[in-house]
């Protein structure tokens, strides 16, 4: 888990449960599937107290591209289902590193109406958790969902790694689970080819030469915590000036969506709630109480 996350951060199983309140109604916390735990219990336990709600949603561990897609859906159906002025939602994953954290964070710039890198910094201020590689999927899910968008031919070329047999590409938007296998051109400069149609955006990815993971100091670069990845940024093929403006913004850090991109996507992922004053939905700050949850939310 370290070394696919790129983190010294660990997760201790045996610790029991670990989690932190970021807002007064948002729990985010680690568990489950992973340890091989038994699920039917807890969702039995749930029904019979009957103010528990449990939600399950699953999403692609270590992998962004999955996580960029999934997001808006469970985001959605995290805001269906939680009513900020009656219970707490808790949302957990296998370790509470990155897909709960992502989850909690887009819920909180969506729906909360929170700046992006302000909700991540409350968020890791409070947990020890590497939603890094987390923050990039959100801020290509936001353009997604508020300018659409078509995939784009792409291709990645290498060279300069002497008798190398085989290169792949893990990371894109395959995750690193199933990396993809490059292609070594017949003629001169002989590099290693890989071509593929990609959404806009910024994707991750790392080389895998010969069955040892690396990176190309040939191309662009990323810290991801303590490790260094490749990055490939793909830019819309068919898009007018102004658009392109508007998603160059929306991939930058720091940017504060504006009001009407903020009501467009909770028209979108909560429509039951535009009708609704947003400051109705409790505190946007972080929570002072470690309270147990009324509610669960889980991946």
């Amino acid at each position: 888990m370290n070394r696919k996350m790129g983190t010294s951060l660990s997760y201790r199983h045996e610790l029991g449960i670990d989690y932190n309140r970021i807002l007064p109604d948002l729990i985010e916390d680690c568990d489950m599937a992973y340890f091989k735990l038994d699920l039917e219990p807890i969702k039995a336990r749930c029904m019979e107290r009957g103010d528990v709600k449990h939600v399950r949603f699953p999403i692609r561990d270590f992998d962004p591209y999955d996580l960029r897609r999934k997001l808006p859906k469970a985001v959605a159906r995290l805001a269906r289902e939680h009513d900020p002025k009656v219970g707490t939602v808790y949302i957990h994953c296998t370790a509470g590193m990155g897909r709960a954290p992502a989850t909690a964070l887009a819920y909180m710039n969506w729906i909360r109406g929170m700046q992006l890198d302000h909700a991540y910094s409350m968020l890791t201020s409070m947990r020890r958790c590497g939603p890094k590689a987390s923050i990039e999927a959100i801020r290509s899910a936001t353009s997604d969902l508020l300018l659409g968008t078509d995939p784009v031919e792409t291709t990645i070329a290498v060279h300069r790694f002497g008798q190398a047999k085989s290169i792949q590409v893990a990371g894109l938007d395959v995750g690193w689970h199933a990396p993809l296998p490059m292609e070594k051109e017949t003629k001169p400069p002989f590099r290693f080819v890989l071509h593929r149609k990609l959404y806009p955006g910024k994707y991750q990815y790392k080389l895998i030469v010969d069955g040892n993971w690396t990176f190309s100091a040939d191309h662009p670069t990323a810290r991801d915590n303590n490790n260094t990845n490749n990055v490939l940024e793909v830019i819309p093929a068919k898009m007018d000036p102004m658009t392109v403006q508007t998603q160059m913004r929306l991939l930058t850090p720091n940017t504060q969506l504006t009001q009407a991109e903020q009501e467009e996507l909770r028209a979108m992922l909560c429509p039951w709630a535009t009708h609704n004053n947003p400051g109705d939905w409790g505190p946007t700050e972080p929570a002072t109480l470690e309270t147990p949850a009324s509610e669960t939310a889980g991946q």
